[in-house]
């Protein structure tokens, strides 16, 4: 797993849509406002990805998609757990994360 933390304006969904073109990997977005802009902003870039998925829908199909981007994901927990103020998060560093990933 490969972890882009940057702050809001910075760049962390032009990251994920060069990734997705690259590998045609889509993109999950919290909502079908975030899959209008990530799909603008994909034309802007040149960029061919494949159709952005909502987070709810992602979550209902998700044995349908072997890989995907998360794009906000602090955004989809927050949807995921809209009555919960999540106060921390943890993440295997990134060597790890990937070991893990392998392993399935």
């Amino acid at each position: 797993m490969n972890v882009k933390l940057l702050s809001r304006g910075d760049g962390k969904t032009t990251i994920a849509i060069r990734e997705s073109a690259h590998r045609q990997i889509p993109i999950v977005c919290y909502d079908s406002n975030e899959i209008k802009y990530v799909q603008r902003l994909a034309v802007i870039l040149k960029a061919i990805i494949p159709q952005p998925i909502r987070f709810d829908d992602f979550l209902k199909n998700h044995p349908d998609f072997p890989e995907a981007i998360i794009d906000n994901l602090d955004v989809c927990f927050a949807r995921l757990m809209p009555h919960t103020k999540i106060v921390m998060i943890t993440l295997n560093n990134v060597k790890e994360a990937t070991k893990l990933g392998a392993e399935k």
